[in-house]
């Protein structure tokens, strides 16, 4: 008997062993293919695996589901580690793709970017930055506005940044999270100085004060152009990789996953009428098909959750000897809300449509229509509906 255990035990591991493995997809850089071509893994994780050119220290690889199209679904990099000697790169894909579908791969090659590249990413970035900030205050001899309020003047200088440091990586894989609140409480102080101005026009010229705000504005504006250069400057002045090269993979097609519909045959109660002390209930087999609410791979919980129907395949009897059978077929009608516990059981719980024959007093028989609530525990079996994609 021991033994026997010992062999199930066995058996159990290697099983398990089997499907923890992680699936290797293979780039080739110099053919510019994924997998030689085949299908790649669908609804499991892998590992994507390549050559490392020379001088390449980081690698980004961004997946889009289907074509290009603004944001990659998912992006994953891959940094050389420390000064050690590597000739591959390699990353885990972790978000499982989904089957019978096409992706497009970029991958994005990085350098380690040299002083004179630094130097001038840091003057284009302050150039474009100074060159927003006088552009958004309109100062004149005696008088200042301003073009665009604090939010947005705050997005605009966000996106000059971002969009300078766009073909560049932080070493640190820190990213630039926005100017800072002095920034913005900067701005307020510059905005405020212009409402000061137009207050005091209301009771007429006001010439040396006007000078004098005017000034003050454009010293505000040069504290503001300080700030942001400072700020952009301390990001910058760090280790950072710059764009060398892309590869680009357009339709690259996944596996066929089959698709299924789950079959049940189990046992349900439903209760047909009385109280807790005499409750009126009755029990029969049911068969029916359940249709997950998700996939493993993408909803976990939801995969094991399910709408299912079916029909009870006998007919039942209320304590008064009454048969409760059901509209269209004969029999019990169900519809409910399954869950899977140990792979093979489902429970289930809905509503149970039936029909009852009724005499009245001329002695004619009609159909009375019922819904009960019930309860069920089935087993379940996949039937397999593979649809091979053309």
């Amino acid at each position: 008997m021991n033994k026997t255990l010992l062999l199930i035990f066995s058996l159990v591991l290697v099983h398990l062993s089997f499907f923890a493995q992680t699936s290797t997809v293979y780039y080739d850089v110099v053919q510019n293919t994924l997998n030689e071509g085949s299908p790649l893994p669908a609804e499991t994780p892998f590992q994507l695996r390549s050559n490392l050119p020379d001088n390449v220290v980081f690698v980004e690889v961004d997946i889009h589901r289907g074509e290009q199209r603004g944001n990659p679904h998912f992006s994953y990099s891959w940094k050389k580690p420390f000064n050690f000697e590597v000739n591959e790169w390699g990353l885990k894909v972790a978000e499982p793709l989904r089957g019978n579908d096409n992706y497009t791969f970029v991958f994005k090659y990085f350098v380690k970017a040299g002083q004179n590249q630094m130097q001038r990413l840091e003057a284009g970035v302050h150039k474009n930055l100074e060159a927003y900030i006088n552009a958004n205050f309109e100062v004149r001899r005696r008088s200042f506005s301003v073009m665009s309020g604090k939010r947005e003047m705050m997005k605009n200088l966000n996106k000059i940044m971002g969009d300078g440091v766009n073909n560049y990586r932080h070493g640190t894989h820190a990213k630039f999270e926005g100017f800072s609140d002095i920034v913005a409480q900067k701005i307020d102080q510059i905005e405020g100085a212009n409402l000061k101005r137009a207050r005091f026009n209301v009771f007429g010229s006001r010439k040396n004060k006007d000078s004098t705000r005017v000034n003050y504005a454009k010293q505000l504006i040069d504290e503001l152009v300080s700030l942001v250069k400072g700020e952009a400057s301390q990001y910058l002045n760090s280790d950072m990789f710059v764009l060398a090269d892309t590869r680009l993979i357009q339709n690259q097609a996944t596996e066929n996953t089959p698709n299924y519909i789950a079959l049940n045959f189990g046992y349900a109660g439903a209760p047909l009428g009385g109280g807790f002390s005499n409750l009126d209930y009755d029990v029969s087999p049911y068969a029916g098909i359940s249709i997950p609410l998700g996939k493993l791979a993408f909803h976990p919980f939801l995969s094991k959750t399910s709408f299912s129907a079916g029909l009870m395949t006998q007919n039942m009897n209320d304590n008064d000897g009454n048969l409760i059978s059901g509209p269209l077929v004969g029999r019990p009608l169900y519809a409910a809300l399954g869950f899977k516990t140990l792979k093979i059981f489902r429970f289930n719980a809905g509503a149970m449509v039936a029909s009852q024959e009724v005499t009245n007093m001329n002695n004619q028989v009609s159909e009375n229509i019922k819904i009960y609530p019930f309860v069920g525990i089935a087993l379940e079996l996949n039937m397999w509906l593979g649809f091979n994609r053309k």
